[in-house]
């Protein structure tokens, strides 16, 4: 009888998730620091990030550099879009951050991307994507 009490309560939503569910400490990671830019076609989206390190021989200052591209379905990007307006919400609530800091990162955003050229990928670039 306990070990159905505990499925059920495993598999109830208002009890949490079971430990098993959540990554392991062996879960790929990767630390970034912006998204560097973003492009799409018709069907995918596909977002460049970057990081800022230290120059790799001692030189000079921080360097920004790509090291991972996404390539998502458009619909995985709209939801994800949604997802993390609504994070930013939560954050802006819970005093993590407060609304002029992404008053003012949406400057920088619509700045930038009113000087990007084009981000519209060709048909041709779509079909390299998948």
């Amino acid at each position: 009888m306990a070990d159905k009490l505990d499925t059920e309560s495993a598999s109830d939503p208002r009890q949490g998730r079971p430990p098993e569910e959540f990554p392991s400490s062996t879960f790929p990671a990767v630390f970034v620091d912006l998204i560097w830019s973003a492009t799409h076609s018709a069907e995918v989206v596909k977002l460049y990030l970057g990081r800022v390190d230290p120059n790799i021989y001692g030189r000079g200052g921080a360097v920004p550099t790509p090291i991972l591209q996404i390539v998502m379905p458009i619909t995985g990007f709209v939801a994800s879009a949604a997802f993390l307006q609504q994070k930013l919400q939560v954050m802006i609530e819970q005093g993590v951050i407060t609304q002029q800091q992404v008053d003012d990162a949406n400057k920088v955003a619509t700045t930038a991307a009113s000087l990007s050229p084009s981000t519209t990928d060709t048909p041709e670039a779509d079909d390299n994507a998948r």
